[in-house]
């Protein structure tokens, strides 16, 4: 009682004592594999329920890489904090890609057209110097119009070089 402590004394039985701790082994031994089944079994749903943003993600890239559909998007309302800003940028990064494809399909149908009608002029003065009855003269004012157009051919293709290489 000086230092405060308090001493209790009792009297058992070893052999209750030595009962009633197997008793409590075989508890806990019995309890421990349903235990471990159990938060097994949570761990996994709780991983699987936080990766499923993820996994719509993947599918998502997937979908796109192999059916080259660009206006994909992954779904934003699903996911949560740092997923959501992720899917918010990959969908950024994909408005990018298919924003910068749709303009490279513009810039080649617009060369194609700026091609198309030297090539079509070209045709037209071979084809008219190579008539019969055609004169020298007409010939060779024939000849200076493809030599034109041919330069005006040339000077475009190397433009579209010089920005491919951009």
């Amino acid at each position: 009682e000086e230092d405060g402590y308090y001493w209790i004394r009792g009297i058992m039985y070893t052999t209750r004592a030595a009962a009633m701790e197997k008793t409590m082994l075989l508890i806990e031994l019995s309890l421990l594999p349903v235990l471990v089944l159990l938060a097994a079994i949570g761990g996994y749903l709780i991983t699987k329920r936080a990766f499923a943003p993820v996994e719509q993600m993947r599918e998502t890239a997937d979908k796109i890489a192999k059916g080259g559909n660009i206006s994909e998007r992954v779904p934003e309302r699903r996911a949560k904090g740092e997923l959501q800003r992720l899917a918010k940028t990959f969908n950024g990064m994909l408005d990018s890609i298919e924003s910068t494809l749709e303009e490279e399909k513009q810039f080649t149908a617009d060369a194609s057209h700026e091609l198309r009608t030297p090539i079509a002029v070209v045709i037209a003065q071979s084809e008219y110097g190579m008539l019969e009855d055609a004169t020298e003269e007409e010939r060779k004012e024939a000849l200076e119009v493809v030599l034109e157009q041919g330069k005006k051919m040339s000077l475009l293709i190397s433009q579209l070089l010089n920005m491919s290489r951009n």
